[in-house]
């Protein structure tokens, strides 16, 4: 078993991962055990509008208009899932921690009814809208996290909903106190 879940955490990718997926991003972990690890890039925005998708789903996209789509991830890059704040409940919601869940059902049940609530106005207050997932096998974030290729910081909700997707790795750095261009780009360990 790990000693200890990184759910609810920041993963914040270092100069080391240049030319790599997940160069400049920020990853907002879900889940971290000995089956694996999740979690979604929270600071990639896709040139798509959640008001798009809604209205595909024939639902009213006006409260959807300037909400942008993430790249949530390189796994499964359509499958939608919604990281929402808890005030807010379908019976696909997944508690992650305290003032935030995730819906990531396959049927697209929980999507839907959380997409409709969302145009009713009575969906939850914070909300992100993604596609994809970042995901890693048994032992794989950890065998990465010994070589020294990410910082991880308790997640700041109103980091993961409010601040823009532009400025959320300043904030995190600048929150953690790590200075990113006094690092190189090699990893190591002493």
């Amino acid at each position: 078993m790990c000693k200890s879940s990184l759910a609810n955490h920041f993963l914040l990718a270092l100069p080391s991962q240049n030319n790599t997926y997940f160069e400049d991003t920020l990853t907002y972990m879900v889940r971290h055990g000995d089956d694996g690890s999740m979690g979604f890039v929270v600071n990639r925005p896709l040139p798509l509008k959640l008001a798009e998708i809604m209205k595909e789903a024939k639902l009213d996209p006006t409260r959807g208009k300037q909400v942008s789509i993430l790249e949530g991830g390189p796994v499964n890059p359509s499958h939608p899932s919604i990281l929402h704040s808890d005030d807010f409940e379908t019976d696909s919601s997944l508690h992650v921690s305290d003032g935030v869940a995730l819906i990531t059902d396959s049927s697209g049940e929980g999507i839907y009814n959380t997409m409709r609530a969302i145009a009713e106005g009575n969906g939850p207050e914070h909300f992100l809208f993604v596609l994809g997932y970042a995901g890693w096998g048994p032992k794989q974030l950890d065998n990465e996290l010994g070589e020294n290729a990410w910082v991880i910081c308790p997640a700041d909700h109103r980091t993961l909903f409010d601040e823009p997707f532009e400025s959320r790795i300043a904030k995190v750095t600048s929150a953690i106190g790590i200075d990113f261009s006094k690092f190189s780009p090699q990893s190591g360990s002493a």
